[in-house]
């Protein structure tokens, strides 16, 4: 057997992820595949048709916010939340996770990332992901779609409210005063304070 992880409950999630890193030596989606060939191997049960069909349904229609839903989950518990921490590319696949159309999805992410973005080391890894949704995304600015979805949701108070929420773990939660009134800055430029503007006036 290989060396076990021993995990010590004491420790604060203020880790520094330098120490969730060291601390972590099994990877994220091997523990899952794991658990899945697991679960196979106890039950054992060939699917039918019928079964096949539907899981096929499901996963065409929910299988991102499933996935969410999944990781929210597994993040609750202080060894799951370093396992997806210390994993390279698990944050921006979650950031990336907000282009899905389903408004309770994009909410559930933003809680996820906002969670991150509030360990130690997490802000850094949170611009990064958006940085590279950015990137992928092929945005001219940085939180770009994120104020799109924002505008576009106006109708979705859950969405709206985890939207605020992420913005203002965002910009407040960095020590450096003018790296926060950069960030604030970010926001401004992409519309947020005109739109908040116009919400007050209703």
């Amino acid at each position: 057997m290989g060396e076990e992880i021993s995990l010590d409950k004491s420790k604060s999630w203020s880790r520094s992820i330098e120490d969730l890193h060291q601390g972590s030596t099994q990877p994220f989606c091997n523990t899952l595949v794991r658990s899945a060939r697991q679960s196979v191997l106890r039950y054992g049960t060939a699917p039918n048709s019928k079964t096949i069909k539907n899981s096929r349904l499901v996963s065409q229609k929910d299988d991102v916010h499933v996935c969410i839903m999944c990781l929210r989950a597994i993040m609750n518990y202080q060894y799951g939340f370093n396992l997806v921490m210390s994993h390279a590319h698990a944050v921006n696949e979650i950031a990336l996770s907000l282009n899905n159309r389903n408004s309770r999805t994009k909410a559930l992410v933003l809680e996820l990332l906002a969670a991150v973005c509030l360990v130690r080391g997490g802000h850094e890894i949170i611009l990064s992901a958006f940085d590279n949704f950015k990137e992928v995304c092929k945005e001219k600015h940085r939180f770009e779609k994120l104020m799109d979805y924002f505008r576009v949701e106006d109708g979705n108070i859950d969405f709206m409210v985890a939207c605020m929420q992420f913005i203002n773990i965002v910009v407040h939660s960095v020590e450096d005063m003018n790296f926060r009134v950069h960030l604030q800055y970010e926001f401004t430029k992409l519309g947020l304070d005109d739109y908040l503007e116009v919400w007050r006036t209703l």
